[in-house]
């Protein structure tokens, strides 16, 4: 075995620190691209977990506005169906109205008529009254003045 000197040895202990400098150089490297590969992967997680909550928000947003718009629809629906019935009550009302005002306007038509024949009734009858107290004045004063006198037998009465 060959003793080596002071210096080969510092030499080779030198070389070999180089060398593990070297191989920890390395390593460490490969240790920071995976510190920032974790770092980016923790971001991305980050990122994923924001966005993910962004998109919850957004659906509940969404949820949310679709509620609001079924209950208007709702609404809108139950505003339709009452105004529905009310031009449906508005229209019997309308047409009850209007047959009211017909038969208002047929029972004053009748009660003109009425009138009128009342009128030409009573005229009438009180020209035939006029024609016959005129025709019986006319008779009687034709007939001449009669007085008669009547007895009567008291012997045809007593039994003869």
């Amino acid at each position: 075995m060959r003793v080596r000197s002071a210096r080969q040895l510092d030499n080779d202990y030198l070389n070999n620190l180089a060398g593990e400098i070297r191989t920890l150089t390395i390593r460490v490297e490969e240790l920071k691209a995976q510190n920032e590969s974790l770092e980016s992967a923790v971001e991305a997680k980050k990122k994923i977990e924001r966005l993910t909550v962004e998109i919850n928000t957004l659906k509940e947003q969404r949820d949310r506005q679709q509620r609001e718009i079924e209950h208007q629809l709702g609404l809108h629906r139950q505003q339709i169906e009452h105004e529905r019935d009310h031009l449906a009550e508005d229209h019997v009302v309308a047409v009850e109205k209007a047959k009211l005002e017909i038969e208002r306007g047929n029972l004053q038509t009748e009660r003109e008529a009425f009138e009128r024949e009342m009128k030409f009734r009573t005229e009438r009858f009180e020209k035939e009254v006029g024609y016959l107290k005129e025709l019986s004045e006319k008779i009687l004063d034709r007939l001449p003045d009669v007085t008669a006198a009547f007895t009567t037998s008291g012997a045809k009465e007593k039994g003869e």
